[in-house]
């Protein structure tokens, strides 16, 4: 519980005192960033990305769900820091179902000193999005 309450303490932090450190693309600008070695992360629940996910994306859920409830995932930053050896200034794209998720979990790696974050606008499933543009998928 307690560190439930801390993710909630830090979210809202984010969202009230936040500035925009990353930047926002659309699918085919973040198809060709990974084509050319970005680190690509899907922020949806595990249940989500299983449903289909953009090809080469690394599931790291910004909450998901466990024994039934919805909690977030508080090694977020941590599991980027791994995925990159600690490369701050690696290219880092970022998508989830609507781009709503993928703006939060951009902010944060942001914020943590993450310097090429890039959150896909219309995520994966939207008329703006990863399906819409008939870009690669996996299941």
């Amino acid at each position: 519980m307690k560190k439930f309450i801390a993710f909630i303490a830090i979210f809202f932090s984010f969202t009230l005192f936040s500035y925009e450190g990353y930047k926002n693309i659309d699918s085919r600008q973040a198809y060709e960033l990974v084509k050319k070695g970005a680190l690509f992360i899907d922020v949806r629940t595990t249940k989500e990305y299983k449903r289909g996910h953009a090809k080469g994306a690394k599931l790291i859920p910004l909450y998901d769900e466990k024994d039934g409830k919805i909690e977030p995932n508080l090694n977020l930053v941590k599991e980027v820091e791994y995925l990159t050896n600690d490369n701050y200034d690696k290219p880092i794209v970022v998508i989830c179902r609507t781009g709503h998720r993928s703006a939060k979990a951009s902010q944060m790696l942001s914020d943590a000193g993450f310097t090429n974050v890039y959150n896909v606008v219309g995520g994966f499933l939207t008329n703006r999005g990863w399906l819409a543009y008939h870009l690669p998928i996996e299941k």
